[in-house]
């Protein structure tokens, strides 16, 4: 049996699907560690505006 040069339809539908779940699971990493970088600056930012000042 000779394989062709094509991937047949099947293996395109597995490969697009396969590459859209793994772009949305990039998506989802890049969402949560914005999530974390904005919830740490604010932290930072809550403590510097909280800090008792020295007057």
């Amino acid at each position: 049996m000779t394989r062709s040069a094509y991937p047949s339809y099947d293996e395109i539908t597995r490969i697009e699907r396969e590459a859209r779940e793994y772009r949305a699971a990039v998506l989802r990493a890049g969402i949560r560690a914005t999530g974390r970088g904005i919830s740490a600056a604010w932290r930072a930012l809550a403590s510097i505006l909280h800090r008792p000042t020295a007057a």
